[in-house]
């Protein structure tokens, strides 16, 4: 027994290190500073009235716009990670701790989120200046607030609890992956390349239907899903010694121009991605993120 509790608890250690990259540290503040600037940018008609007027803020407003791209690069971030620490408990152990699996994911999102939530709900509209939201308790509830801003969004007074829908939309590919899990559709990395695939391939047609629904397009899981399918794709191919050579052949040079290349097409997006070239806007930065 003694033996089994030590092994368990130096199996946690291994996975909490690998879920903890240092240098993913740095990644993770840039994205979501740039998230947070981004819904500062958000509220310039009342906060900034005075400067909309100015070229030069304009011109800083167009490029703090694109911080909403944060979220994508959380989601790549978070397929590459889970991925990764499956695979690797696949080759510690030979297969994988649903249980743990499940409880690791609700002790990292679960208390915050519920949190914001409550205070949202049944404490903010009782405080001076606060006001009653028109989403529902139920569906937070159950993880689906990305599907009710989508019904209910634009009738919010004060949209504050919108930035849960990110965290629902986490929850929604965690529950999948449990379920997948359970059953023993997924413990082979050929089950997973196929799996991630096939979520690909799904978002693009689902995009493709919906073109022109910007709410459907932004927020809806079938539409963004995709991202953390390349990033578990990613966390696959830097499992092969094959792949790792090839990434530490390219030059600093061509880092360079990889990096110039995506930044200018973040920043063009809007005239790069028009029309049915929207459907691949998603998939396209989630692949610059995994760069």
């Amino acid at each position: 027994m003694t033996k089994l509790i030590i092994q368990q608890l130096k199996q946690a250690n291994v996975l909490k290190k690998i879920e903890n990259l240092p240098h993913l540290t740095g990644m993770r503040f840039i994205a979501a500073f740039a998230v947070l600037i981004f819904h500062s940018f958000t509220l310039t008609d009342q906060t900034f009235e005075a400067l909309n007027e100015q070229h030069w803020f304009s011109v800083i407003s167009k490029v703090f716009s694109k911080g909403h791209l944060g979220v994508s690069f959380f989601f790549v971030l978070s397929g590459f990670l889970i991925t990764r620490i499956l695979l690797h408990e696949i080759n510690l152990t030979g297969k994988i701790d649903l249980k743990r699996f499940i409880l690791r994911r609700i002790l990292r999102i679960w208390p915050l989120y519920f949190l914001v939530t409550c205070f949202g709900f049944f404490l903010f509209p009782f405080l001076p200046f606060g006001q009653n939201t028109v989403h529902h308790f139920w569906m937070f509830g159950f993880f689906l607030s990305n599907i009710d801003e989508i019904l209910h969004g634009l009738n919010d007074p004060l949209n504050f609890l919108t930035a849960t829908w990110s965290i629902s939309v986490e929850e929604q590919f965690y529950a999948f992956w449990a379920l997948l899990i359970g059953f023993s559709v997924v413990h082979s990395v050929k089950r997973f390349v196929y799996f991630f695939c096939s979520i690909i391939l799904f978002t693009l047609v689902f995009r493709w239907i919906h073109l022109g629904d910007d709410r459907t397009l932004y927020f809806h899981t079938f539409s963004v899903i995709s991202d953390f399918a390349v990033g578990g794709i990613l966390a696959i191919l830097l499992s092969m010694n094959v792949f790792k050579q090839r990434i530490q052949r390219i030059t600093k040079i061509q880092w360079i121009a990889l990096y110039g290349i995506g930044i200018a097409c973040m920043l063009l997006e809007a005239k790069i991605f028009q029309g049915v070239f929207f459907t691949f806007q998603r998939l396209f930065i989630s692949l610059f993120f995994a760069v």
